[in-house]
Formats: C-alpha cells, structure tokens, sequence
C-alpha cells in the first residue's frame, strides 16, 4: 500500500503546473526554460523529514539568482546559515542532520525553482507569487503529513509564505509585521503557529535581538517572551 508520502513525493515529481502557467504567462516560452525541484532531487523527504516533527519552519520560494536550498550543504544557503548558526544556536546543531534529530523540517511554500539570474524583478516576483499559489495544495498535503507526525509548533518566515497559509487557516494574520502565535487546525490537530517577518527583511535585521529572543521562546517554551507580552 503506497504512503501518504510516497504518493505526495511521486505527485510532487511529475508537477509541471508552474512552468505550464507561471513560466508561460510570465516569461513567455516555455521550451526555453526547465524548473529545479531540490526537494525532489536531493530526496529531501526520505532523508531528511524526521519519523516525529516537533517544529516546521515555512519558507517563501526558493531564490532564481542562487542554486542554493536549505538541504543541500555542498553550496552554502543563506537560510540554513541563519538558523543554524545564529537564531538556533541555543541547539547547537552544526549541520542539517542535527536539524533533524532535533524534530525540525523547513519547508518552502514553492517547492520549484527556475533558476534565471538575469531576471527582471518585476517578472520575478510575478512568477514567484505565481508559483506559490500554484503550489499551495501541495503544501497543505505535506502539512497534513506532517502534522500526522506529532507536530508541535509551526514557524512562517515572511509574507509570501503567510500569503499561502492564510489562504487555508483563516485565524492568521494578513501581514508577517502582526508577530505573534496563532492557532491553526491540521489533521484535527490545533498548532501554535508563529508568524514573524521573513530573516532577510529590513524589519527582522533591524530587530534582530528581539527576533532571536522570541523565537527562541517559542521554541523552547511554546509561548512568547514575558517582555514581549507584557
């Protein structure tokens, strides 16, 4: 009998909705073009998505200009050296096999890539937010698997990613700037779920402490720092 997700990685590996109509509608032909899939390719889910989940993080799309992802340590990635060497440091984990062991999976809300450095930015971010409402029932199947897992606590990263989830879970807030924890209901399960401004925003660097001290909180304590409730 084929799992859950066995069937969302096969579906996910045979997806070529993005360069259908994003790719096509954006940035014309689509014979010009061919979309990475890390995911898939670095058999992310198999390897990497731990038997018991404790903490998602959810990501917006991967980047066009870098080849970078999280899971692959081969080339460095600029999400996977924050978390791992600054805003989680408290865990000392020291690469993403440790992530793991500590119950923790990051995801992105696009699961594909078109990597073009040369792209215009009016382009990119149509093609991006393209691609992530296009992706957005795969994400709510993988966090019907994931939650199925034990899921504790989930942690969004920016606007685009809140975008998705917020098209489902109602109860979250229309921008990433209304830090907080909020509760959404997966698998008759109900989450804390952490919104917070994507690490790479002008807003979390400018208040990169109080950053690091909420999500720690979160984390560590299922709840916000007293400084910051009070």
């Amino acid at each position: 009998m084929v799992s859950k997700l066995d069937e969302f990685v096969s579906d996910l590996s045979r997806c070529r909705r993005c360069l259908r109509e994003c790719v096509a509608r954006y940035l014309g032909e689509v014979s010009g073009h061919s979309l990475e899939n890390p995911f898939i390719e670095l058999d992310v889910y198999r390897k990497y998505l731990p038997e018991r989940v404790k903490h998602l993080f959810i990501a917006e799309p991967l980047s066009f200009r870098w080849r970078s992802s999280f899971y692959d340590e081969s080339i460095e990635d600029y999400m996977r050296h924050l978390l791992l060497n600054e805003y989680l440091v408290d865990f000392k984990l020291r690469d993403i096999n440790d992530f793991m062991k500590r119950g923790m999976f990051l995801t992105n809300v696009a699961k594909c890539r078109l990597f073009m450095p040369e792209i215009g930015e009016k382009e990119r971010r149509n093609t991006v937010r393209c691609m992530s409402y296009m992706c957005r029932n795969f994400l709510y199947r993988e966090l019907e698997i994931i939650a199925e897992r034990g899921l504790e606590g989930i942690v969004v990263f920016g606007n685009l990613a809140l975008e998705s989830l917020r098209a489902k879970y109602r109860s979250l807030p229309r921008s990433s700037l209304r830090i907080g924890i909020y509760e959404v209901e997966i698998a008759g399960r109900k989450i804390k779920t952490l919104v917070m401004p994507h690490p790479s925003s002008l807003q979390f660097k400018k208040y990169y402490i109080e950053m690091y001290v909420i999500l720690r909180s979160f984390l560590m304590k299922g709840r916000l720092p007293e400084s910051i409730v009070d």
